[in-house]
């Protein structure tokens, strides 16, 4: 019988660990990976670990509900949505002059101003003028009383009358009166004008837009050159 230090012994253990290994070693996938199971065994029962512990096992338990657990706010609370995240900024709506040549005024319907034929009329029987409230004019109460107790002018600004504040003041300097059509005084040039080329006085609608000294010497317009305002 031979010894362990012995040459044959030793060669004997050698032999024997491989011929152990080529029959223990997969011949298939699924031993394969039943192979490295049994390896390394710790990979699948040691995160699922439980405590012996009765405490630890009731700390742990609390602990899972209270990470599981959503407060009535996280249930209650709407998702952010892409359309409210995004901020919509909205489009500014180009303002368009009227056509009517040398006219600044803003264009309403038909891209003309109330002046020249523009917005809608007042619903009255054979009134043209433009409607301001109830689809009606200032003359045929389209507009509000004064807040003024007792005063039965219509309403501009504020709710109030020319006369109790209710006006715009001219925007020329120093100046305290109250502003007429295109923002000043009719001091200043504002207001309508004469229709009659080179004449600069204050119109009159009564008069087809015209001063009074021109209505009297020289004869109406047609009713289709000259149009009607508000």
């Amino acid at each position: 019988m031979c010894g362990k230090a012995d040459l044959a012994f030793i060669l004997n253990g050698v032999q024997q660990a491989s011929a152990a290994a080529a029959v223990s070693s997969p011949r298939s996938p699924a031993e394969m990976a039943q192979a490295s199971v049994v390896a390394e065994p710790r990979r699948l029962w040691a995160p699922s670990v439980v405590s012996c512990d009765p405490e630890n096992r009731a700390t742990e338990k609390r602990t899972t509900y209270a990470s599981n657990r959503l407060s009535i706010v996280d249930l209650l609370s709407p998702e952010p949505s892409s359309e409210s995240a995004s901020t919509v900024i909205p489009k500014r709506r180009k303002v368009v002059n009227c056509q009517v040549e040398g006219c600044k005024s803003r264009a309403l319907t038909r891209k003309l101003c109330m002046r020249h034929g523009g917005g809608s009329r007042c619903r009255h029987p054979g009134c043209n003028n433009g409607a301001k409230l109830r689809n009606l004019c200032f003359q045929h109460g389209g507009s509000t009383s004064c807040l003024v107790p007792e005063c039965d002018n219509a309403a501009k600004r504020f709710g109030y009358c020319w006369v109790h504040g209710g006006a715009y003041v001219c925007s020329y300097p120093s100046c305290k009166k109250f502003a007429a059509q295109g923002g000043l005084c009719w001091a200043h040039g504002g207001g309508n004008r004469c229709s009659v080329d080179g004449c600069s006085k204050r119109s009159y609608k009564q008069y087809d837009y015209r001063c009074k000294e021109h209505a009297a010497t020289s004869p109406a317009p047609s009713s289709g050159s000259q149009s009607d305002s508000c």
